[in-house]
């Protein structure tokens, strides 16, 4: 289980280099998963970014799945 979460941890600092901090603003980490505040016009672009998945060189591929809330 702890590795799971190291493994998430690792993704999740990838990501942030990876993606327009300015369109989607990471807002906290619970557990395995991290909430973003994403700009309308980058979501497109941010599911193609997290669609990839993520591959650690000692584990392999890790497939990532992404839930979509709106404000209402």
């Amino acid at each position: 289980q702890s590795t799971a979460v190291d493994i998430a941890l690792q993704y999740f600092c990838d990501l942030i280099e990876t993606i327009d901090l300015n369109l989607a603003k990471p807002i906290f980490i619970i557990h395995d998963a991290i909430i973003f505040d994403i700009n309308q016009s980058y979501i497109e672009k941010f599911s193609s970014i997290v669609k990839k998945g993520f591959y650690d060189k000692d584990l392999g591929h890790f497939p990532l799945k992404i839930e979509e809330f709106s404000k209402k």
